[in-house]
């Protein structure tokens, strides 16, 4: 069976006989617990941040820089939903302006430059050769070291343009839509290609929070109603209910 979240509300509107669940993301990364503030500047100074419940079973929000509420990330494939549809439209020059991370590189790679087929559409560089400019150096040893791989010199990187959109998850307009997500710790630009990139970036670099933390963090609904789960699922992580804080959520079962 498989179910839809038809409504969040505040447990005192509680309803006889609903049911109720969340679903746990079961990982174990470094945490870091966050101490407490008030609500408006805890979210501000958390904003752009992946965390990670500690007192549950590490479920994981993400704090959307926009409007500084918390978006419940579930599962990797949710994740890397969530993440590219809260993505802004950035140009391939002011892109290369956030030095790239040294994660999320692998995959298929044809020319065994250490740099994914995917990771270097992203980049506009040739796939089936090691070094696309001819300079006698590695593209991902050159993307890695800031310098250009498609010519001359090194990438015009801005570390004060970097620090104004860190937290953000950016969208290459002028390729194929390729996701980045701007980590807020070090201002580098970590790839979002695929469901596991959303996976490891979340394991890596989520930030430990308890509940009561968490709580003071304003949630979206919206985040949360478009995700499906099985009946397993549900079963699984039924003790994770305290997650959603104060909140409750209604479910039915769809055909």
């Amino acid at each position: 069976m498989i179910f839809i979240i038809k409504s969040i509300t505040k447990k005192q509107l509680i309803k006889p006989h609903s049911v109720i669940f969340i679903v746990g993301l079961m990982i174990m990364p470094m945490l870091i617990l966050v101490s407490s503030a008030s609500a408006a500047s805890l979210a501000n100074r958390l904003k752009g941040r992946i965390l990670l419940q500690v007192e549950q079973s590490g479920e994981s929000w993400y704090v959307n820089p926009a409007d500084e509420k918390r978006y419940y990330m579930g599962r990797p494939a949710d994740a890397f939903n969530l993440m590219r549809s809260l993505g802004a439209g950035i140009t391939n020059s002011n892109l290369e302006k956030i030095q790239i991370a040294d994660a999320n590189l692998s995959g298929a790679d044809s020319d065994n430059d250490g740099l994914s087929d995917m990771i270097e559409d992203a980049f506009g560089t040739d796939k089936n050769k090691q070094d696309t400019d001819g300079d006698g150096h590695n593209d991902k040893d050159e993307i890695i070291s800031g310098y250009n791989p498609n010519g001359n010199g090194k990438l015009n990187l801005d570390i004060n343009f970097a620090n104004s959109h860190k937290g953000k998850i950016f969208l290459q307009v002028e390729q194929n839509g390729e996701a980045w997500y701007v980590n807020p710790e070090d201002k580098k630009r970590h790839y979002l290609g695929r469901p596991d990139d959303a996976f490891n970036v979340m394991r890596s670099l989520g930030l430990g929070i308890t509940d009561n933390d968490l709580n003071e963090i304003e949630l979206s609904a919206e985040a949360i109603s478009a995700l499906f789960f099985s009946e397993e699922e549900i079963s699984l992580t039924w003790n994770a209910l305290s997650a959603i804080g104060e909140y409750v959520i209604y479910y039915e079962e769809i055909p």
